[in-house]
């Protein structure tokens, strides 16, 4: 039997659509929104009034700079990470580095984060299936007044973004436990 190249770019094709559709099918199985971070955050202890919580507690939650530079700066990762040299013969930019590792705990749940959705209304918790096509925006690293997502995949629309973002110091603190000083 001869295999045309068209039909092997077809059946590629559909398998990746499959594989697509298998995932889309995940996220949104599995995805638990609720209405407000107070329907499945008491049980975390985020408390009742979390719209004030969120904007005042500053021991109990990160912005994403604060989050980002902790994981490069001050955790035992960002350390290893920094001692690590590769092929090239260059160490890694731990600060460049974070925002995947950060992607990686919170799109396994480790990560429990609360933003506005679009910039709008109360904040809600980010689902972990989230992660699985968003990160920290680039500019939240950079500027500590700006604390939000952005889409990571090609082709972004339909991914909504959350500003605002406070996540969990414990949360955070647990994940990656910080360097032991010499």
């Amino acid at each position: 039997m001869h295999v045309t190249t068209a039909q092997l770019e077809w059946t590629i094709a559909g398998i990746l659509a499959l594989l697509a559709y298998a995932a889309l099918f995940r996220m949104i199985w599995s995805r638990r929104i609720p209405l407000s971070v107070t329907d499945t955050a008491s049980e975390r202890g985020i408390g009742d009034n979390v719209e004030k919580a969120v904007a005042t507690d500053a021991n109990r939650y990160m912005t994403a700079y604060e989050a980002i530079h902790y994981l490069a700066d001050n955790s035992r990762w960002g350390n290893e990470s920094r001692q690590y040299i590769g092929a090239d013969g260059m160490k890694k930019n731990t600060l460049f580095e974070a925002p995947i590792e950060f992607k990686r705990i919170a799109e396994q749940g480790g990560i429990h984060a609360v933003g506005q959705l679009n910039g709008v209304g109360q904040h809600i918790e980010i689902p972990e299936t989230y992660w699985m096509s968003a990160i920290i925006n680039r500019s939240s690293i950079q500027n500590h007044d700006i604390s939000e997502t952005m889409p990571a995949v090609p082709n972004p629309d339909g991914i909504p973004i959350y500003k605002n973002v406070r996540i969990l110091r414990a949360d955070v603190e647990r994940a990656w436990p910080r360097k032991v000083k010499k």
